[in-house]
């Protein structure tokens, strides 16, 4: 029924089989009667909460529901909780629901992940631009045999202009400071993001600020 639908089950016979079939790889979601041959407890919900491929949405399904299992099957996450007989039609949709959470929270979670890496870099950013003031700072120092791996792949005007952003300088300033124009440093900017693989100049400067002095 569920090859005809469009998906691709793994058939497994015990929670132990379940077990196994995770290890070898990531699933969707998990359809499963409450009784199993070697779990007629729900034990199996426990030990999946701390698999590494086993936080995966689930549906349940019983002949003999009762309060106690369907308690246990909420404590645990569970999307849906089914009685036999089943009508395929239901049994469909709370699959497509349990896939259809399971993407969502996995969504959540990367854009949580972003979110966290993007606060990172505004904070280091922020610690770079408290070194001093924005204006009127004096020319940066030459580097030598010092400069760190990432500014010695960059040409020297490319240097000179990370190291006067280093120094909280903006791109006007830049510009009047090395006598160019704002778009020749700009250009130059993202010649400096495609060698050192950012996309901004909040992702440069916390990827300098990270560098070893």
């Amino acid at each position: 029924m569920l090859e005809r639908a469009g998906y691709e089950p793994t058939l497994v016979g015990s929670a132990q089989e379940m077990l196994d079939a995770l290890a070898r790889g990531p699933f969707e979601m998990l359809l499963s009667d409450i009784h199993l041959p070697d779990d007629v407890a729900l034990g199996f919900l426990e030990t999946l909460e701390t698999h590494p491929h086993g936080k995966l949405p689930t549906v349940l399904i019983t002949g003999s529901p009762s309060v106690e299992t369907a308690v246990k099957a909420l404590r645990h996450g569970v999307v849906d909780y089914l009685r036999k007989p089943i009508q395929t039609s239901d049994l469909l949709a709370s699959v497509e629901k349990a896939i259809s959470w399971g993407r969502a929270m996995e969504s959540v979670e990367i854009a949580q992940r972003n979110a966290e890496a993007w606060l990172r870099s505004l904070q280091a950013a922020g610690e770079v631009l408290r070194r001093g003031p924005l204006v009127d700072l004096p020319a940066p120092p030459a580097r030598g045999a010092g400069e760190s791996l990432l500014i010695q792949q960059l040409s020297t005007r490319e240097r000179e202009i990370v190291e006067h952003l280093s120094g909280g300088r903006r791109v006007p300033e830049i510009a009047s400071a090395l006598g160019i124009s704002p778009n020749t440093v700009r250009n130059h900017l993202k010649s400096v993001f495609r060698k050192l693989g950012v996309s901004s100049q909040v992702e440069l400067l916390s990827l300098l600020a990270s560098e070893p002095s």
